[in-house]
């Protein structure tokens, strides 16, 4: 499966784009939300995981330009903050098929592994 992998830390995605490929799926990486938002229609993207904390755009910029192409991939987001769920509250609200996921956690790696399998089960 493609997933587009956004994170402009680059040991960050690295990490993720090693994981999800010993997983069996084909991650595609940007650096930045700019650059994952000039992937899309380019290739078919089954999944999206992205940072939410990233300039000049951010990972919720990514996941508006993503629903306006009426791309309706599941989008997994990775908060650099515990407190995820008050702080963007608002934000997350506006998204259809979503998660959150905190990314500074040492279980991180397998609360996304599954969310990804929710996903695929639902979609």
């Amino acid at each position: 499966m493609n997933i587009l992998v956004v994170d402009d830390t680059r040991v960050i995605l690295e990490a993720i784009s090693d994981f999800l490929q010993l997983e069996g799926h084909h991650p595609i990486l940007a650096r930045s939300a700019l650059e994952g938002i000039n992937m899309l229609g380019q290739i078919e993207i089954a999944m999206v995981v992205v940072s939410i904390e990233m300039k000049p755009l951010n990972g919720f910029d990514l996941a508006s330009a993503i629903r306006s192409r009426n791309i309706h991939a599941p989008i997994i987001f990775l908060s650099p903050v515990k407190e995820f769920r008050d702080l963007y509250k608002k934000e997350l609200d506006q998204f259809d098929n979503c998660a959150v996921i905190y990314k500074h956690q040492v279980s991180a790696f397998i609360e996304l592994l599954d969310t990804i399998k929710y996903f695929e089960r639902k979609n």
